[in-house]
């Protein structure tokens, strides 16, 4: 028998989802979605956000999620606006040199959109130059949820008068659990160089993650963007994926990774929210692997730069108006970097799944922290660490001349976090 393919085709993929009724479902042991009305609420979901798309091509990855190639002004954070797109900060100067903590054996973690590969369709990897790849969102991944909200929703937390974070477990997304390290500080974006692990999340968890937070609100109107990597096996896949996060109302009602829905602008069409880094991963004793990230607001957009600060590595930007004239409409409170696992009887490995004393070449770290201050200049981050389950995890915060602020972090997770 010949090969049996897949047919990806994105007109199809329309029509299935017109078609499809809850019943259609009730075989996948994964499904949660508990009624009708929630189902229906998916199903229009994803028709709304393809409504007046023409997808280019379709691909799949090496983890078998389907990549539509969309033209950029067909995206939904601009579909049917006529605006021009805004012109980019230019941030040379402002980031701290480089040269300071450039370290021999450190490589740069790129998107597998740079392989230059096929799929096993014999589908090229890759969007032109106009077009951007945007992750399907498909029934049988929202199902998995209750309802679309819980499907869009990361997880509340509050802020400790001392800066830590008390996190409301929520019984559909797990109890949040962190090893990070902040600074209450007026600013407008920072940077990081963050070193890319893949750490095993087991069947029973959900997620790993390195990343930044800027914040600012208090209570229910906490807002934040977010960028890191993710190891996210029910989402994405068991590689680490760059991902992005935002919210404006505490993870209630605002929301959503990457593209799920309008929010982010995406204008650089090498980059794949949501999409593995390639295969670059660190190697304990070996090789460091990093993703440089550098969010900053600028003329009423938050822009994401990655792997650089030109203009050909901005990723996209958030407008401020997503905020609704909160605190990050005009600009952040507090910087915060580290890392995030979720689980519910068990903890997944943060970062190398090694404790922070492990150190260089070992434990997972974020190094030349900088944070650019509302005056149009850039400091040094003055981090406090916060270990709350030093069973699990820990965190140890430094600075010197080869890598700036730093900190490393990290642990093995397990049953009694």
């Amino acid at each position: 028998m010949g090969k049996q393919i897949r047919d990806i085709s994105f007109k199809k993929f329309i029509a299935s989802v017109q078609d499809a009724g809850v019943s259609h479902f009730s075989e996948q042991k994964s499904m949660k979605v508990g009624t009708e009305e929630h189902f229906q609420a998916m199903k229009s979901h994803i028709l709304s956000y393809y409504e007046g798309v023409d997808a280019i091509k379709s691909f799949e990855d090496e983890n078998g999620q389907v990549w539509d190639c969309i033209p950029v002004e067909q995206q939904p954070s601009l579909r049917g606006k006529k605006q021009a797109i805004p012109e980019p900060p230019d941030l040379s100067g402002m980031i701290k040199p480089k040269s300071r903590g450039i370290q021999p054996g450190r490589n740069m973690a790129v998107s597998f959109l740079s392989r230059g590969e096929k799929d096993r369709y014999g589908n090229e990897r890759a969007c032109p130059p106009g077009a951007i790849p945007v992750r399907r969102i498909q029934l049988d991944e929202l199902v998995r949820y209750e309802t679309l909200e819980k499907f869009f929703r990361k997880a509340p937390f509050r802020m400790k008068g001392n800066g830590e974070r008390a996190v409301e477990a929520d019984t559909e997304t797990g109890i949040h659990k962190y090893a990070h390290a902040y600074q209450q500080v007026d600013n407008v974006g920072g940077h990081s160089y963050l070193n890319v692990w893949r750490p095993t999340v087991a069947s029973d968890q959900v997620f790993s993650l390195s990343q930044h937070w800027y914040t600012g609100g208090e209570g229910n109107q906490l807002q934040t963007v977010e960028a890191g990597w993710i190891v996210y096996p029910d989402r994405y896949g068991s590689e680490p994926c760059l991902f992005i996060y935002w919210t404006a109302d505490n993870y209630d009602q605002t929301g959503a990774y990457n593209m799920e829905k309008p929010g982010f602008t995406q204008l650089n069409y090498k980059w794949a929210l949501g999409g593995a880094l390639s295969g670059l991963i660190s190697e304990k004793g070996g090789a460091q692997y990093e993703l440089e990230i550098t969010w900053v607001l600028s003329a009423g957009n938050w822009w994401l730069y990655v792997n650089g600060s030109s203009k050909e590595d901005i990723v996209g930007f958030y407008p401020v108006s997503i905020f609704a004239g909160g605190q990050l409409a005009s600009h952040a409170t507090a910087i915060d970097y580290g890392g995030e696992v979720v689980g519910s009887v068990s903890w997944p490995e943060m970062g190398s799944g090694e404790f922070a004393d492990k150190g260089d070449g070992m434990a997972a770290y974020q190094r030349n922290i900088n944070y650019l201050d509302t005056a149009g200049g850039s400091d040094w981050a003055a981090l406090t660490g916060s270990e709350e389950f030093p069973a699990c995890y820990t965190i140890r915060t430094g600075s010197d001349e080869d890598r700036g602020a730093f900190f490393y972090f990290g642990g093995p997770g397990g049953d009694n976090c």
